[in-house]
């Protein structure tokens, strides 16, 4: 996703996870089974109105909506779920 493709960021407090919400591309690839990636993709998925999120419990140590703040034009809504 571009930032000017994102309607909505969102904290979800209780399970410890950043929601990004918005328009995007999703591009698969199939590994080889040496572990290489093939030059072409194996699907491209344009979609409006998507979600695509995070797990930030594995680094407490950092402030995750106060790093997207800082380095992004987003806010974060903050919300208990």
């Amino acid at each position: 996703m571009k930032y000017s493709d994102i309607t909505k960021c969102v904290y979800k407090t209780r399970s410890q996870r950043i929601h990004i919400y918005g328009d995007g591309t999703a591009i698969w690839y199939n590994y080889r089974k040496d572990g290489t990636l093939p030059d072409k993709p194996t699907k491209i998925n344009n979609f409006k109105e998507g979600l695509f999120y995070f797990d930030i419990r594995l680094a407490p140590e950092i402030d995750f909506k106060k790093e997207i703040e800082m380095h992004s034009p987003l806010q974060v809504i903050l919300e208990n779920d």
